[in-house]
């Protein structure tokens, strides 16, 4: 069972703050509550196998403020259901001596998630006064080698032959706290170490060696070279750069993000300029121009796949319409569902009248071949298969580019949807599939229906070619969607939108709608950072709070402009979702939607609907900002006199 990486997470924390782990694990929401098995009934068994009959004796601290919950006594908001006690406990397949550990499945009676039940493997568990689960996670602090200060995380949880309790960890640092800019790249760097301890890439080239060989083919000599890779591990330069990055990288080796190597390189340049210290004799300063363009080349052979992501509104399909209409993409576009199946995706079998097929009641018979009946059965094409016809047979062309665009990536089961499909996604250096898949549907409509020539599929194998890219959206506010496991994101680059109203022209004028019923005559802009603001404010700590911000995009203009519309697409949002914990601190006096309507109805502005105080800062910003320019304006002015 992969968890979520946040749920049982030590010392890997984000500088808005850490945020405490939640120690569970939801089962079933949705569809009336029911428990689903996502992660394998052998799992559910084990459970019940290792259930304690003397449930009353277990006791464990349960939502906000950690209300005390007795197994067997049910409080007004929880109850503990089910509590299963494991003692072969393995960490990374060995063997953890003498330890411990519960699982308990509780259920919640609040409003919010009434009828939901989670597991927990909560440290305060108790079981007949004493916290197991607290003395098994210091045990494996000590099987490991590491202390309270350590960063790490369990990011796995399995069952094995009923009884064995296994637990996947991964160490991002023995010696200390590890701190992120922000939850997204903890992801990102959390994801790529577990994909290296789990020997996932040991079949490619290392990034060092592949580096090398990019500097030798811009004709670096040995000794140069030799120079430079040192100086990107030299634990002197490293000290320096995680001293003024605020990162934990053992070598530069370690980011692959050429933006970072940018930021470095301005570091490092402030860096000498204020000291008399050379950071290895220059080798590093040097060689870093290199990286960053080895790493732009390496970055965008994988850009074959790619997926933006970000908060609503941040403007993620416009970036792809944007990239496509430059680059002049034949393009084919879907979006996922929970509806959505391979078959929609891929293509499949469906009844086809066939023409020319006389089906009037004289000549009606009893036969039912499909012939005589006019109908057949033929494999009909998805949005998939027919952008791959399309690039096969013009692949040759230079100037034909082919693009599948997938909408709301995460709101179906990715991994169930591209079912064999899935093994295409792993591309060479050139963008073409490395392994072909045998699929005899899609293989037959390609060679009978659309033409293409039976040489470009050896084997009778399909396999992408290298002018057909596949771009997707993800939302990260959407919570209650599948996720894409470690597997299926690796294969894919990732780049991460950001809220910026300044970022080109057409978003600039979007900041600029004023928002109606503003005693202050707010502009969208100002709105959103206002809110956006206090979205961080009150939920500091929480787990993912940035996704519930809002882009520039989230609404349409004439959403903006027009009081009813904006409140039930802005307003209601804000409400149900955003600020669904913490109304109270946000809404003036506003118990339900209903009164807001009802206010906005009645003529009052959106400063009567919110605490004036979140709109202090963007107000002084703006006072700020004009009295900046009126005295750039008198100082122009005395400067035309004295001409």
């Amino acid at each position: 069972m992969i968890i979520d990486l946040t749920t049982m997470m030590f010392n890997v924390n984000v500088e808005s703050g850490g945020g405490t782990p939640s120690w569970g694990t939801a089962l079933g929401q949705g569809q009336e509550h029911k428990l689903n098995y996502t992660f394998g009934e052998e799992f559910y068994a084990g459970l019940i196998y290792a259930a304690v009959p003397d449930i009353n004796n277990v006791t464990c601290p349960l939502g906000k403020g950690g209300t005390i919950v007795k197994g067997g006594e049910p409080s007004d908001k929880y109850s503990i259901d089910l509590a299963s006690l494991f003692n072969k406990i393995y960490v990374n397949n060995e063997l953890l001596e003498e330890a411990s550990f519960m699982v308990l499945v509780a259920k919640e009676y609040d409003t919010a998630h009434s009828g939901r039940k989670t597991l927990k493997y909560n440290p305060k568990i108790s079981y007949k006064g004493i916290y197991i689960n607290e003395n098994c996670i210091n045990a494996i602090m000590r099987k490991l080698g590491i202390n309270n200060e350590s960063a790490w995380l369990v990011y796995e949880i399995n069952l094995i032959n009923q009884d064995e309790l296994h637990f996947s960890v991964l160490i991002v640092n023995k010696e200390k706290e590890m701190i992120f800019a922000n939850s997204a790249e903890r992801k990102r760097f959390i994801e790529d170490k577990i994909n290296v301890s789990n020997n996932i890439n040991n079949e490619l080239p290392s990034i060092e060696e592949r580096f090398k060989n990019y500097l030798q083919e811009n004709n670096y000599g040995n000794s140069n070279i030799n120079n430079i890779i040192y100086s990107f591990k030299s634990n002197e330069a490293i000290k320096i750069i995680n001293d003024g990055m605020k990162g934990c990288i053992k070598s530069v080796f370690d980011i692959l993000d050429y933006c970072t190597i940018d930021k470095l390189i301005t570091y490092i340049n402030i860096y000498e300029k204020n000291t008399s210290e050379r950071i290895y004799s220059g080798f590093l300063k040097s060689g870093l121009p290199y990286y960053r363009d080895f790493l732009r080349l390496f970055i965008s052979n994988k850009e074959y796949n790619k997926i933006f992501y970000g908060v609503p509104g941040v403007g993620k399909s416009y970036k792809i319409k944007k990239e496509c209409d430059k680059g002049d993409y034949d393009q084919e576009k879907t979006v996922f569902h929970p509806e959505y199946t391979n078959a929609d995706f891929v293509g499949q079998l469906l009844p086809v009248r066939n023409k020319n097929v006389n089906t009037s009641e004289n000549n009606a018979s009893n036969d039912v071949n499909n012939k005589q009946s006019g109908i057949s059965y033929e494999f009909v094409p998805g949005p998939f298969t027919r952008i791959l016809a399309k690039a096969l047979k013009n692949q040759d062309d230079p100037d034909k580019k082919y693009m599948l665009v997938i909408d709301e990536i995460n709101r179906g089961n990715a991994a169930a949807i591209f079912g064999d499909v899935f093994q295409l996604l792993d591309r060479d250096e050139n963008g073409k599939s490395e392994f072909g898949i045998s699929n005899k549907d899609i293989y037959d409509y390609l060679i009978e229906k659309e033409g293409v020539d039976k040489s470009l599929l050896p084997g009778e194998k399909i396999y992408l070619p290298s002018n057909l890219y596949i771009w997707a959206t993800m939302n990260t506010s959407d919570q209650n969607v599948y996720t894409l496991d470690t597997a299926f994101q690796r294969r894919w680059q990732m780049e991460m939108l950001t809220i910026n109203f300044d970022k080109d022209e057409d978003t600039k004028a979007q900041g600029e709608i004023p928002i109606p019923n503003s005693k202050n005559e707010l502009t969208w802009k100002e709105f959103v950072s206002a809110i956006n603001g206090k979205i961080i404010e009150i939920n500091k700590g929480m787990i993912s709070v940035e996704d519930k911000r809002v882009g520039p995009w989230f609404a349409k203009k004439n959403e903006i402009e027009d009081i009813k519309l904006f409140t039930q697409k802005v307003i209601k949002y804000l409400w149900d979702d955003a600020f669904k914990m913490s109304r109270t601190d946000v809404f003036k006096d506003i118990k339900t939607l209903d009164d807001i309507v009802d206010k906005i109805n009645n003529g009052s502005t959106i400063e009567d609907i919110f605490d004036e105080k979140i709109f202090e800062k963007v107000i002084n910003d703006r006072k700020e900002s004009l009295q900046n320019g009126q005295e750039a304006n008198d100082e122009n002015e005395i400067e035309d006199t004295n001409e």
